[in-house]
């Protein structure tokens, strides 16, 4: 058989400077009012500070958003800049890879920093689930009487056209495809609750969060950018949707996406709103300010795959970034 070629990159000397993100709040909770552009000003702030780097001394701006969470999303990326301090000639990227996204942001960090055109880059992703919008597209062409139809953007970003397939229901079918039973699920979604409980209690979450109260972000020469969290006194410094469970309770929950199936609300991802930030570095940014680095990039792959089973996408990932840096 044909060996298959893998396309991807490995980097040489290419670093995480330092990072920072803020609380996770649950959908409708505490951060569900501000923008992912205000969230993503507070992430990358504390990203840099912790760096060690000059933000006169960033190149490039890569930031991830899905979901439009504010009329001003669309400046997301060139917003969160310039509110850090960010020179006005410092250019900035949005990158869209749905679940991938976050990542990607770095992956295109580090391009920018192979193919010369940066040194350091600030990358990351913002995004706010309470905030999608509801939607009426076409306004503009007219109505039939009676024919005004809203979306709500949330819901049907989570159901793939092509496919006819929401994303609950791509875990269903990779349940059944690899036999893997509620029992399974639950049990990996105990260790996972227990585990960001416990860290979350002896602060180790704590470390690289940065906590959230109402504020208002200013910055010379740009309009202030006032937001609050909910209630309006709050500060926000721990991840909203953690919270303590059982076997038992997990075992009792009903399936969410089929009667038979192995996905509910206590062993499913959380619907929340958050941001995270890095900074990303060149060795010689590292050896001229004497950084200790918090990790190198060693390599990225990107792969497809059927999007009736989406959420296989890591393995083939995995596997083939492994084989191109020559790891096991």
């Amino acid at each position: 058989m044909k060996k298959e070629k893998v396309y991807g990159a490995v980097y040489k000397d290419i670093y995480l400077l330092g990072g920072a993100r803020t609380p996770f709040g649950k959908f409708c909770g505490a951060l569900g009012s501000i923008s992912p552009t205000d969230m993503g000003i507070l992430a990358s702030r504390a990203a840099i500070e912790r760096s060690g780097i000059d933000p006169n001394e960033i190149d490039h701006v890569t930031f991830a958003n899905i979901i439009p969470g504010s009329s001003d999303s669309i400046y997301l990326q060139r917003h969160i800049g310039l509110y850090c301090g960010i020179p006005k000639e410092v250019p900035a990227l949005m990158v869209q890879r749905l679940c991938g996204s976050g990542f990607e942001s770095i992956i295109a960090g580090a391009e920018q920093i192979i193919l010369g055109k940066a040194e350091t880059v600030l990358a990351g992703g913002s995004e706010s689930m309470t905030l999608a919008p509801s939607i009426s597209f076409g306004n503009r062409l007219g109505y039939r009487l009676g024919g005004i139809r809203f979306v709500d953007f949330l819901w049907d970003s989570l159901l793939d056209p092509a496919v006819r397939c929401a994303m609950g229901q791509t875990a269903e079918n990779l349940a059944k495809k690899y036999s893997i039973t509620r029992e399974e699920v639950d049990a990996f979604a105990l260790r996972s609750h227990a585990l960001a409980l416990e860290k979350s209690k002896d602060g180790t979450l704590a470390q690289e969060i940065v906590p959230v109260a109402s504020g208002v972000l200013s910055q010379d020469g740009l309009q202030d950018r006032k937001y609050r969290t909910t209630p309006a006194k709050l500060t926000l410094a721990h991840d909203e949707n953690i919270r303590a469970t059982n076997a038992n309770q997990l075992a009792q929950l009903k399936p969410s996406f089929a009667g038979d199936g192995v996905q509910t609300a206590g062993n499913s991802s959380g619907i929340v709103d958050g941001a995270a930030a890095v900074m990303v570095g060149s060795a010689q940014v590292v050896q001229n300010k004497n950084l200790k680095p918090l990790a190198k990039i060693v390599a990225s792959v990107s792969c497809g795959v059927d999007p009736k089973i989406m959420g296989i996408g890591p393995v083939p990932a995995v596997q083939k970034v492994l084989q191109i840096a020559g790891l096991a």
